[in-house]
């Protein structure tokens, strides 16, 4: 599977449709995410802990995905999710807000694995979206959980 396709199924698939079992056909073992989020663990486990909190505040979500491009060692891709907030999302309590964000992925692959991930989201989108008006706000609620 090339690259740009790869990404296609993260987006679609795995991401969209909440198939967790995809990690380990997509992504290395080792696979170093750029852009973590706090706390989040290394390799598939941290890929699946992120996968489930999105799944688990956003039960409804879906992925548009609008282009990849890439070669065949690397790709980016370009989407917007959208979801309602009906779970806790990292200490933020559901709003029941639907929102809707862009974000863009860049990824290396090696020997049929994607081996890198760097990733960018409008997290101001969403949280605005969600009505969190303050990082410290966000950041007193991610510590207290």
């Amino acid at each position: 599977m090339q690259p740009a396709e790869m990404l296609r199924v993260a987006i679609l698939e795995l991401w969209g449709r909440g198939r967790a079992e995809l990690v380990e056909q997509l992504y290395a073992p080792d696979v170093v995410d750029h852009n973590p989020v706090p706390g989040q663990r290394p390799g598939h486990d941290g890929l699946r802990d992120v996968l489930a909190a999105f799944h688990t505040a956003f039960p409804d979500l879906t992925m548009d995905l609008h282009g990849t491009t890439g070669d065949a060692e690397s790709a980016a891709d370009w989407w917007t999710f959208r979801g309602t907030h009906t779970g806790p999302l990292f200490g933020l309590a559901p709003t029941g807000r639907r929102v809707a964000f862009g974000g863009m992925d860049a990824v290396r692959v090696r020997n049929g694995l994607i081996t890198e991930l760097w990733h960018v989201e409008d997290n101001a989108a969403l949280l605005g979206q969600l009505g969190v008006t303050s990082l410290q706000m966000m950041d007193d609620r991610h510590t207290n959980t």
